[in-house]
């Protein structure tokens, strides 16, 4: 496993209870890890890329006061399954679904519970790791589990 893979494992494994290796047991884990990795439809690659694509996209889509509040050293704002069919688009959503087994409710549920959380692990000093920067990401999630 890469040391990026080994990092959001780790982060994942740390939001979703049970530890990096639980990930291949949760494929809303995998929705997740894959696009943080730059993963899926429309995105590109990168450590700090993908996350930050990511947020991107998000903010894009409509989600820009609630992602603020994930990279911010505040509270998280909550966001609705509902809300995350904009950004991602109902396509892609779908493609999402199908590659997990999981229902489309269950797979907007799980990322309006769970992406909050993990932007929030990612950038627990309140900003973004540099593009592409496995040091930075590696330390802040370090500084996570202190």
């Amino acid at each position: 496993m890469s040391l990026l893979g080994s990092l959001l494992g780790g982060v994942l494994g740390q939001v979703f209870g049970g530890g990096q290796n639980n990930a291949a047991n949760n494929p809303l884990m995998g929705i997740i890890g894959s696009l943080l990795q730059g993963g899926g439809a429309g995105a590109a690659g990168g450590a700090g890329g993908g996350l930050q694509n990511l947020i991107n996209e998000l903010t894009q889509g409509g989600l820009g006061r609630e992602v603020n509040s994930w990279v911010s050293t505040g509270q998280n704002m909550p966001v609705s399954g509902d809300s995350l069919r904009k950004p991602f688009g109902q396509g892609r959503l779908q493609q999402m679904a199908q590659q997990s087994g999981l229902s489309m409710d269950e797979l907007v549920g799980g990322l309006s519970t769970h992406l909050p959380n993990v932007v929030d692990k990612l950038t627990p000093e309140g900003r973004l790791p540099e593009p592409g920067s496995l040091d930075e990401m590696l330390k802040a999630f370090q500084q996570t589990q202190r």
